[in-house]
């Protein structure tokens, strides 16, 4: 699939997004606007500090994907890579002049 150099570059490409938020755009579904700013804040500072990457959530290896709990909900995040203009699916997640991430954040109960 990638050589482990691009498979690098796509986990910390996903990392920035997930971690600090840059490099890409996030959105929430409609589901979660059952929470307060303050409650997205703190979700998403526990989506910053995921770690609980395993062949279940993470076969590819590509750190794009994760469930958190909170308030008795659970929450999916999910990075996506598309093309420049957001059309169609990036051919180079590798490469971020040629992909743009989005990372959506959605109740479980969503998906």
């Amino acid at each position: 699939m990638y050589s482990s150099e691009q498979l690098k570059r796509i986990q910390n490409l996903n990392d920035m997004l997930r971690v600090f938020h840059l490099n890409g755009e996030i959105v929430y579904s409609s589901g979660m606007s059952i929470f307060s700013n303050y409650d997205l804040c703190q979700i998403m500072r526990t989506i910053s500090f995921y770690d609980n990457f395993n062949d279940d959530n993470n076969p590819y290896g590509e750190k794009d994907f994760g469930i958190i709990n909170f308030k008795n909900y659970k929450i999916i995040w999910k990075i996506d890579y598309y093309d420049t203009e957001l059309k169609y699916h990036s051919s180079a997640p590798y490469d971020s002049t040629k992909t743009r991430r989005v990372m959506t954040v959605m109740l479980a109960d969503e998906y």
